[in-house]
């Protein structure tokens, strides 16, 4: 999702995922810093501004996003003061999905779309998502259809799916990168070259509207539909048998994508991947043009760290989460699972403030939250934090939790390896960015259908997740 994306969501995410007010713990364990740049300029939100309400512990630095309770961790030994700063190191990419259409409907093989035949791609997308697509035209040197390099909007102002035919929004293109010669007839076009990339350049080596070809709404077709989960794209051959041979459509690739992505720019030189596509109806390489630029990133909600010795307080592998861990998994609100470990009588608190920033908040890519723990030797830190783009996903660490000391002497060291990305299975996963039920675009907390395996676990879905160490970085070091 782009930037632009992420500011459409945002708003929507605050509301759902902001904690109760909870007041001050006035816990002298705790100060936790606020947190980070407060840059928001992402595009997806997070939806967890999730105002945890602490005004900040009493008795620490006082730092603003966070607060705690001073409960006990059952160590003993002097206390020592950790400073631990979680930075977002995800980074947001132009497209979120890419993939190709080749086999045409009731074929079990790739190849060319003769008339009447369609292709379908079925991809799943959220609000402020755009779709582009490319198909070449084949009896030509380097012509294809596509919409404007914008794409088509997936969603109306109000997020709901834009459904229905969509063949006035699509153009027929010059890729620029081949001299044309008469449709149908030229010997450098796919059906009569003896191979690849055959034909002269053309003078003229920008990507422009074709000036001289069939009408689009006499060839192609083009339609969207959305069944509650998901889009279809049918793309259909509608030619009729007038033209001087078979009108054929090549395979192609569609991407989704926010206002910083685009397959092609207008009135500039084609990529080595779109002249493939529209030369040779080959769309490997701008697919792998675009895959580079494609990826999941997400912002993190605020979220809850407990200090303590024993298995981690915060959930149990393999068993149902607790109410608490529900509200931070599903909707970046860390406010029950705080008033749950206080029950516990434990050293807990929240993080809700990016560092830099006045208001509780997601923590966006390139942002950092920082806070303050105080511990004995033998104790270990716990903390859980949303993956903001998924139905009921959070980082946190195994059940050990993450060692604050080495024997007796305080550790400073990176401990992001530590963490481990969950499924709190509390709710069904749809695509990571593009579910409808998911903090940013969904109708309000706790929306969504419930998950079969309800046991807390690491994530498993089908779904292509990045490794840990590209979504989060943890530092830990000691204040005294």
């Amino acid at each position: 999702m782009s930037p632009r994306l992420l500011a459409i969501a945002l708003p929507a995410l605050a509301l759902a995922c902001a904690p109760a007010d909870k007041g001050d713990t006035g816990s002298p364990a705790t100060d936790t810093t606020d947190g980070t740049d407060g840059s928001d300029g992402s595009d997806g939100s997070d939806g967890s501004d999730g105002s945890d309400g602490s005004d900040g512990s009493d008795g620490s630095d006082g730092s603003d996003g966070t607060e705690g309770s001073d409960g006990g961790d059952g160590a003993d030994g002097e206390a020592v003061r950790f400073g631990l700063t979680l930075r977002n190191v995800s980074v947001p990419t132009p497209f979120s999905q890419a993939a190709t259409f080749s086999v045409p409907d009731g074929e079990t093989a790739a190849g060319p779309l003769a008339p009447g035949a369609a292709y379908t791609l079925r991809f799943p997308a959220a609000p402020g998502a755009r779709l582009g697509f490319a198909t070449m035209f084949v009896q030509s040197n380097d012509l294809f259809y596509a919409p404007d390099p914008a794409g088509l909007a997936l969603f109306d102002a109000d997020g709901q799916p834009l459904v229905g035919d969509r063949t006035a929004e699509i153009h027929l293109w010059d890729a620029g990168t081949e001299a044309d010669e008469a449709l149908f007839e030229g010997t450098a076009q796919a059906p009569r070259q003896s191979g690849p990339d055959m034909g002269a350049p053309d003078p003229d080596n920008r990507v422009r509207r074709a000036s001289a070809a069939p009408a689009v709404d006499e060839t192609i077709a083009v339609r969207l539909d959305h069944d509650g989960e998901a889009f279809t794209l049918t793309i259909e051959n509608i030619a009729d048998d007038h033209w001087a041979g078979p009108l054929l459509l090549a395979p192609g690739v569609a991407a989704v994508h926010g206002a910083e992505g685009m397959l092609f720019a207008a009135d500039a030189p084609a990529s080595p991947g779109l002249e493939m596509l529209a030369e040779d109806g080959d769309p490997s390489g701008i697919l792998a043009e675009v895959e580079a630029e494609t990826g999941l990133w997400s912002p993190l909600a605020p979220g809850a760290w407990v200090v303590h010795t024993g298995p981690s307080p915060l959930f149990t592998a393999d068993s149902p989460a607790s109410p608490g861990l529900e509200m931070l998994a599903e909707d970046g609100d860390p406010s029950g699972m705080l008033a749950e470990l206080e029950a516990m009588g434990l050293s807990a608190g929240v993080f809700t403030t990016p560092d830099g920033a006045t208001a509780p908040g997601p923590l966006l890519p390139g942002q950092s939250i920082g806070f303050t723990v105080e511990a004995r030797p033998g104790a270990s830190l716990s903390l859980a934090t949303m993956l903001v783009f998924s139905n009921d996903l959070f980082l946190a660490p195994d059940a050990d939790g993450i060692a604050l000391f080495d024997g007796d002497t305080p550790r400073s060291a990176t401990v992001s390896s530590r963490l481990v990305l969950w499924d709190a299975g509390t709710e069904a996963n749809q695509a990571p960015g593009a579910g409808l039920d998911q903090a940013p675009w969904q109708a309000g907390p706790d929306t969504g259908a419930a998950d079969p395996d309800d046991r807390v676990r690491p994530v498993d879905d089908g779904f292509a997740y990045p490794g840990v160490e590209l979504l989060v970085e943890l530092e830990l070091a000691p204040l005294d």
